[in-house]
């Protein structure tokens, strides 16, 4: 569809709003990053591991057979238990075979281990077993998200500018 005086002001409102719900895409997995980040700096305290187990959800495709572990841990701040599921900010380990990752897990996270927990002192709740770990894909997204924001946000100004030039200058 070509890009006219009926349909400018429209493509003006769409490119506008995905340059939005880009940005946002952004914003989001900039505070995660942020909070992966700031993790280096939080106090830690003595935990347990209360159970391991493996999940299918690496990949994420309904072809993909991959495995992650998946550990949930408790620890006390201020006399107040908590309990936490992230270990990292990015998957520990994934495999085809679920058998490798109920390995590992034993090997590396049984139940009853003691682990060091870094929590957010503002938020006890919010904890990780490895503070700083960035998964580089939400690097990426949030150049990706704030590079196609732009690009729309850029075509929202020149759609909107052809739907002014339209109504100004109306061939005869």
């Amino acid at each position: 569809m070509a890009l006219n005086a009926r349909n400018a002001k429209w493509y003006a409102l769409g490119f506008g709003a995905l340059s939005v719900f880009m940005l946002a895409g952004s914003a989001l997995f900039l505070s995660g990053i942020l909070e992966e980040r700031a993790s280096l700096e939080w106090p830690r305290t003595p935990g347990s591991v209360i159970a391991s187990y493996s999940e299918r959800t690496c990949g994420g495709y309904r072809t993909s057979h991959r495995w992650e572990a998946r550990i949930i841990y408790q620890y006390r701040v201020a006399e107040v238990d908590h309990r936490g599921r992230r270990s990292a900010g990015t998957s520990m380990y994934c495999s085809s075979d679920r058998e490798d990752v109920t390995k590992w897990l034993a090997a590396n996270y049984p139940i009853g281990k003691t682990v060091e927990v870094y929590f957010d002192p503002a938020d006890p709740d919010a904890a990780f077993l490895h503070p700083g770990v960035v998964n580089i894909i939400e690097e990426v997204m949030v150049f990706a998200c704030a590079i196609i924001s732009i690009m729309m946000a850029w075509g929202a100004v020149i759609a909107r500018k052809a739907a002014r030039l339209s109504r100004v200058v109306r061939p005869e």
